[in-house]
């Protein structure tokens, strides 16, 4: 099982920590069958980092050298011996919102970003339109799955 920490950066948004620590404790267990067939790992531990658009285009230029703003940044630890296998989403909470639409509101848009970043972490790119394709259908797949989202609000 995956142990999960959600940290909350934002400067001015509040959110549902025992709610998403629920979806993405789903979202991880949807996604060990998908890593064991690419050859990736499973990980012990996720932390979850919630940010705001100046945050994470910050990161994101410091990481991948983009200077942009994102939806989500996956960063997967190194193995090292002895010491569990982690993780961390850094997530825009922000871009989240400025996403939501009529039919899709921004908790549905967070939860696909946390489905997102999973899906990465379980050896799955989206470099090509094809794999990118796949990877949007597994994830809201993932989410038409998971009861968390259905009664639970991510963003206070």
């Amino acid at each position: 099982m995956t142990d999960i920490e959600v940290v909350n950066q934002h400067p001015n948004i509040k959110l549902n920590t025992r709610a998403i620590k629920a979806l993405a404790k789903t979202l991880c267990s949807f996604a060990i069958p998908v890593a064991k067939r690419n050859g990736a790992p499973t990980y012990d531990e996720l932390t979850l980092i919630f940010t705001d658009a100046e945050q994470i285009a910050e990161i994101h230029s410091a990481t991948m050298d983009i200077p942009t703003t994102t939806d989500v940044i996956t960063l997967p630890y190194e193995p090292m011996p002895g010491v569990p296998l982690g993780a961390e989403l850094i997530i825009s909470i922000d871009m989240a919102k400025s996403k939501a639409r009529a039919n899709w509101d921004a908790d549905h848009e967070l939860a696909l970003y946390i489905a997102h970043g999973i899906d990465h972490l379980a050896g799955n790119d989206d470099h090509e339109p094809s794999e990118y394709r796949s990877m949007r259908a597994r994830e809201l797949r993932w989410l038409r799955f998971s009861s968390s989202l259905k009664t639970n609000s991510l963003i206070h």
